[in-house]
């Protein structure tokens, strides 16, 4: 019977690669990855807003008249399993009666597979792109536009994290309509004037393996040895993306009167004591309600859930002026916290008035907050 045979330690690396295109309900082409011959490589591919196409040598011959499709969901997790095995046999193919059958050692899957299937994209580019290369720093400044970011789709021109260069300045936006950041790096990097990165693809901006990225026309690529990851850039997030509102909406920000200022690292261990506490709850019922008496130097902090109510207090810089009370999202600016308590040796200050958003800023970035109703 026609078969073919690959080691397992260049298999899997090839399949981590194809598996960080997510299966998405719906796109029944991310969920049944095509299987297809091209000489002595076996071919992969899955597609939904994230597409990827890969490929690894193997020895002989399957024989397919066509390319099949087979539920990842029950291949890949036989196939990863050879991770915890200490079997030193190849993965050994076959296909007849549209089943592939997958022979590792003394293990052996058969997998149902269909002959057809629709919405698969190929690995073709209108051009060679140009690199776009991240220095050390920017990485984690995109990532923080990523966690401010709409994922709701049906909002394209928010549904990405926007860069936007002049000179040796590169500015990471974010906006989910609750609120708006903004963060600036010094770079000498090769980054576009503007560009509107896809959220999808920006947790593998450091994956392993990845040899470089490169910007087409229409996609963004990851390029990796043994086949690529590409995302259609956004028209509509390319041209419609609102920063001019957003450096509007900070640059009015910095007019509002300053409540307070504290260290960054006091209020990180509070944050990550209230993200403990709220474990099990509701993120929706994560409200952080904050206090402060005139004249005093402590804030009083407190979040109510149907099931609880917790208290912690933290120390300012200095004593505050006017009395004030306020309630913050905790559950949307926890991903922004997170990046924040990297820069922990930093100020966050707090600026805001009677009914304006509250602006938080702490080293180069910038978030504007939404007042609740």
């Amino acid at each position: 019977m026609p078969q073919i045979e690959i080691p397992v330690e260049k298999l899997l690396p090839v399949l981590h690669v194809i598996d960080l295109v997510p299966n998405i309900p719906g796109f029944p082409s991310s969920t049944f990855v095509r299987l297809g011959i091209a000489g002595n490589k076996l071919l992969m591919t899955l597609s939904a807003e994230l597409h990827g196409s890969v490929s690894v040598a193997a020895v002989g011959d399957l024989k397919l008249k066509q390319d099949i499709f087979c539920d990842r969901n029950l291949l890949f997790p036989f196939l990863f399993a050879a991770n915890k095995l200490k079997s030193k046999k190849p993965f050994v193919f076959t296909f007849s009666d549209d089943r592939l059958r997958v022979v590792h050692g003394r293990r052996k899957g058969v997998f149902d597979c269909a002959d057809r299937g629709a919405g698969y994209h190929e690995a073709e580019f209108d051009d060679k792109g140009t690199e776009l290369v991240l220095q050390e720093g920017m990485l984690a400044k995109l990532q923080m536009a990523a966690s401010c970011a709409t994922s709701d789709t049906s909002v394209p021109e928010l549904n990405c994290a926007f860069v936007k260069r002049e000179n040796d300045v590169v500015e990471f936006y974010g906006s989910n309509q609750l609120l708006a950041m903004r963060a600036r790096k010094k770079t000498k990097g090769q980054v576009p004037e503007s560009l509107a990165i896809p959220l999808l693809i920006i947790p593998y901006l450091n994956a392993e393996g990845l040899k470089e990225v490169r910007l087409h026309k229409k996609e963004i690529a990851l390029h990796f040895d043994c086949g690529v990851l590409w995302h259609p850039i956004s028209i509509k997030a390319q041209n419609g993306f609102p920063h001019e509102t957003i450096d509007n909406l900070l640059a009015e920000g910095k007019k509002y009167p300053e409540a307070f200022r504290l260290q960054v690292k006091r209020l990180q261990k509070v944050v990550e004591r209230f993200n403990l506490y709220l474990a099990s709850a509701k993120k929706q019922d994560w409200v952080l309600h904050i206090k402060g008496a005139e004249g005093t130097e402590q804030l009083l902090l407190e979040v109510k859930i149907p099931q609880g109510i917790f208290h912690e207090q933290v120390t300012v810089d200095e004593p505050i002026k006017k009395a004030f009370e306020l309630d913050w999202p905790l559950d949307v600016l926890l991903p922004v916290f997170e990046h924040l308590f990297k820069i922990e040796d930093d100020v966050l200050q707090v600026r805001f008035g009677a009914e304006t958003p509250y602006l938080l800023s702490a080293d180069d970035c910038a978030v504007a907050v939404t007042r609740r109703k």
